[in-house]
């Protein structure tokens, strides 16, 4: 009741490879997280993260492509995130989650354009749209919420930018959930006021098989 395993998984063998394992040996690593204070519908305590995120990050750990990674490797190093407007639609049945990632994407640097509802076209996938389909400035949005598809729209102006969000998005959808990353840069001096970060998950009690042990949440 406590422990599934995969029907594949020779644990004999897993416990065998545990033999090779010596002080030293061990490397533990922290995948990419949104929000550690996230909450279900349910108001269960969660913890969020970006699946194409994490996925690209373990395959930068075991050396492997991923088709999260190759889709992201023309994202430009550096682009001047405060000259990018961007316009951010919602596609989706959230409400205020065009003012959300409006919001993650200001903290990164860029000028806030339109915040609404999509009114254009059927969006069925999380799309960023800009002048050109190789657009540096689109590039870097796209990775800064997700990874998500850049798609030409010739109706754009440089330096302008369209996020249309649907119901597969699962970026960051506040302020709080994003920091600058190397993807874009700010020309906005800095304030002395301190920055506000996602608060640190306490330490929890301690695992025992008493009864007034720690509850089991699936």
């Amino acid at each position: 009741r406590s422990v599934v395993i995969d029907d594949d998984w020779d644990i004999i063998e897993f416990a065998k490879q545990l033999q090779n394992l010596a002080g030293g040996k061990v490397q533990f690593e922290t995948i990419p997280v949104l929000d550690i204070n996230g909450m279900t519908d349910y108001g269960e305590s969660i913890v969020k993260v970006d699946p194409k995120a994490v996925k690209k990050y373990i395959a930068g750990l075991v050396g492997a492509d991923s088709e999260d990674s190759e889709e992201t490797s023309e994202a430009p190093t550096t682009v001047n995130a405060s000259s990018i407007t961007v316009d951010v639609a919602n596609a989706s049945d959230v409400a205020g989650l065009a003012s959300g990632v409006s919001e993650a994407l200001s903290a990164l640097g860029y000028k806030q354009g339109q915040v609404g509802n999509n009114t254009g076209s059927d969006v069925t996938e999380s799309t960023v749209f800009a002048k050109s389909a190789d657009d540096d400035a689109a590039l870097a949005v796209a990775e800064a919420l997700g990874g998500l598809t850049v798609k030409e729209d010739s109706s754009l102006s440089s330096g302008k930018v369209r996020v249309v969000i649907a119901e597969d998005y699962s970026g960051p959808q506040s302020a709080d959930a994003v920091s600058p990353s190397e993807g874009a840069t700010s020309t906005t001096e800095s304030s002395s006021t301190t920055e506000t970060s996602p608060t640190p998950a306490p330490p929890g009690p301690p695992i025992d098989a008493a009864s007034n042990g720690p509850r089991c949440v699936n």
